[in-house]
């Protein structure tokens, strides 16, 4: 699985990297549609300001020949201004075309409206009035436009200038704006790659370190595992002939003899676990019931259970937890974890054995505990190492063979201390023929609190 040390650093690059050009894509798009928008509210407002400059000097080209023929009374003069208010009301058109608030309608509707009273009497001055007449209602009309058409559309003219002036106030903010958010981005980016950057080399360093160890530790049992097979090579024979000689002399101190045949037989089973753990069987697989294994683990150990009055608890699961596994093999890691069970308890101490589904898919557990003293703080973390025990004359060798035959069937050991008190050992194995999850609150379980074990 060294392939996962890469892959998943570099499915989160990518999704970052993704990410990162989906906001940059987002942010463009947000840059363009802003821009366009600038720029056409600063388009509409120079054609606005056009038009209303052209309307303002229309008006004022009327008022001009109205005055030029007061002062000269020339009929030519006269017969420009009906064309002269044509186009007065051809930019009154574009300006309400142009006029976008309210204010700005407004001001049009009424320059169109005292205009069309001012044209109107423009068309009236006619050839049957007399030519004094005639120039007196052009002063009239004159006055008129000075006073209320021209003044309203000096308003409107103001207003669009305002107008302008707020769009490019509006446009150097957009600019400023977009200008901090280049800038945010171009900070971003780096920030956010050197975070990731970092998290992916964190995520990778201990990936390695932890193969590392794993490596470490495989080439240190190997190391001892040769140290072992040597050691039983060189020990066996002579205490082999040591044995022999004890069994059979005929000597006047026949306690000290029998100190002598313990102390070999203690050396026997540490040369012995030794063996097992350097050079462990391959284990034969056949299809068991778990409860099985620990139902004949029970009843081996019913006699010591017995003789130091312990209170025993046995919680077997109501369903079948098949495995593809060892029996032997398993029947000797149960046995080895409720003897450093019994022996840490002491006389009237408590234990017991649970066997249930476990809490992954597709896997069954074994648990063994005791209210005795638990693992120590200096102990917990290496209980499965080589040699560490917490027992004067254990060999520290009984749960490093444990965790070396459950984890040739695919499975796990754990060690913790339990809350109330005592230790508490979790085997957990995977199951046989893909036996479904069932969630624990759907299974009944039953307890035997006898020390005594049919």
């Amino acid at each position: 699985m060294r392939w996962k040390l890469f892959v998943h650093p570099l499915v989160h690059s990518l999704c970052v990297a993704a990410a990162l050009v989906a906001s940059t894509c987002v942010a463009v798009i947000y840059i363009h549609q802003l821009h366009s928008q600038t720029a056409q509210l600063v388009t509409d407002s120079v054609v606005k300001l056009r038009t209303a400059e052209e309307l303002a000097f229309a008006l004022r080209d009327v008022r001009s020949h109205l005055y030029q023929y007061v002062l000269s009374g020339d009929p030519s003069i006269a017969e420009q201004l009906p064309k002269l208010g044509r186009d007065v009301a051809d930019w009154l058109s574009q300006a309400q075309a142009h006029a976008d608030t309210d204010q700005e309608r407004r001001y049009v509707a009424e320059i169109q409206e005292d205009f069309s009273s001012v044209r109107q009497l423009i068309n009236d001055i006619g050839l049957r009035e007399a030519p004094g007449d005639k120039r007196q209602k052009a002063r009239e009309l004159a006055h008129l436009l000075t006073q209320q058409t021209i003044a309203l559309c000096e308003l409107f003219l103001d207003h669009a200038e305002r107008s302008i002036e707020e769009a490019e106030a509006q446009h150097r903010s957009n600019i400023l704006y977009l200008q901090y958010l280049v800038v945010l981005t171009g900070l971003l980016i780096p920030l956010v790659g050197v975070a990731v950057g970092f998290l992916v080399s964190r995520s990778v360093t201990r990936e390695l370190q932890r193969s590392r160890e794993e490596l470490l530790r495989a080439e240190q049992l190997a190391a001892l595992g040769r140290l072992a097979a040597g050691m039983a090579h060189e020990l066996r024979n002579p205490l082999t002939s040591i044995m022999m000689m004890v069994q059979t002399a005929d000597a006047d101190s026949p306690a000290d003899l029998q100190v002598i045949e313990d102390e070999v037989r203690r050396m026997e089973r540490t040369i012995q676990a030794c063996l097992d753990f350097a050079k462990p069987r391959e284990p034969q697989r056949a299809l068991c019931d778990l409860r099985d294994v620990v139902k004949d683990a029970c009843r081996l150990l019913d006699a010591r259970i017995r003789r130091q009055q312990l209170d025993f608890a046995l919680e077997q699961s109501d369903e079948p937890l098949l495995v593809m596994a060892d029996r032997q093999h398993l029947h000797q890691v149960v046995v080895n974890l409720m003897l450093n069970a019994i022996e840490s308890t002491g006389t009237r101490g408590g234990l017991g054995v649970k066997t249930a589904v476990g809490q992954q898919p597709h896997t069954v557990t074994v648990t063994v505990w005791d209210n005795g003293p638990g693992f120590t703080a200096e102990l917990l973390p290496k209980a499965f190492d080589p040699f560490v025990t917490g027992k004067p004359t254990g060999t520290g060798l009984g749960l490093s063979v444990c965790r070396q035959i459950v984890e040739r069937h695919g499975g796990r050991i754990e060690a913790h201390n339990r809350a109330q008190g005592g230790a508490e050992l979790t085997i957990t194995l995977p199951c046989q023929g893909g036996q479904q999850h069932v969630d624990l609150t759907r299974h009944r379980r039953r307890a035997e609190h006898s020390p005594v074990l049919s």
